[in-house]
């Protein structure tokens, strides 16, 4: 009887702005990621929302479970897609 391997997987998880979820959605989709979660969620930190009376902003958390030797390849490619180019 053969015994199955298995294989460790990593959790991916990253908050970004709302209006880069497309172009995160499609990099992931041209890497083969097989699935994702996506959730709305508010909050704030060094970037607050001056604007807003309570500062908080609306943001994407994207989570998906990858192998774990591909975990620093997504990463990367979530962190390159979400970019906005402001410091």
């Amino acid at each position: 009887m053969a015994t199955e391997k298995s294989m460790p997987f990593r959790k991916v998880i990253a908050i970004i702005r709302g209006e880069a979820l497309g172009k995160v959605e499609q990099r992931l989709h041209e890497l083969g990621v097989p699935g994702i979660s996506v959730t709305r969620v508010n909050g704030y930190g060094e970037y607050k929302n001056f604007y807003n009376s309570d500062w908080i902003t609306s943001h994407a958390r994207v989570e998906t479970f990858v192998p774990a030797r591909r975990a620093d390849e997504i990463a990367q490619a979530i962190m390159e897609a979400a970019c906005s180019g402001v410091v």
